[in-house]
């Protein structure tokens, strides 16, 4: 009998984000942290609020949002706010887990993405250390890898 359990595609997270050095900086963090757990993390990217929005369309109409997203908050055509405000204006992507990490420490910005349903607000690091604590928090909290436990290692979740 043949068992396509085993053929599901990873799970995905969709990273919003202009700058490509912090892109390749997420995706390089991503990658060490599901292969520290024995486990594969799909990611796509887009540079711009417009092309977020347009791109979770895509996956919603196909039945494929992604587990999550990580975004930025300064981006160019529609920031961040905006993408936030649009997502849970939709019935089908209200729920869907959005981590902001942006670069703007400032309370009024925190506060409106957790107004606005943000799943978590993290400043982005100076360190990859510290970036790759951030990106192990995430995948534990969208549960990608009943995962990866505090220390990076495969878990049983109880």
């Amino acid at each position: 009998m043949f068992d396509a359990a085993g053929l599901s595609p990873p799970p995905s997270i969709l990273i919003a984000d202009d700058d490509d050095d912090d892109v390749y900086l997420i995706r390089s963090a991503l990658k060490a942290v599901g292969q520290g757990a024995g486990a594969r993390v799909a990611c796509d990217r887009v540079a711009n609020g417009v092309d977020a929005l347009a791109w979770l369309s895509r996956r919603e109409l196909m039945c494929q949002l992604p587990a999550a997203v990580i975004l930025d908050i300064n981006m160019p055509r529609l920031d961040g706010i905006g993408v936030l405000r649009a997502l849970r204006q939709s019935f089908d992507m209200r729920g869907l887990a959005v981590f902001v990490l942006t670069t703007a420490a400032t309370e009024t910005v925190h506060g409106a993405a957790l107004d606005l349903g943000a799943t978590r607000i993290f400043v982005k690091p100076n360190t990859m250390g510290e970036l790759t604590d951030i990106v192990r928090e995430i995948l534990s909290l969208v549960h990608l890898g009943a995962a990866v436990g505090a220390d990076g290692t495969r878990g049983v979740k109880a």
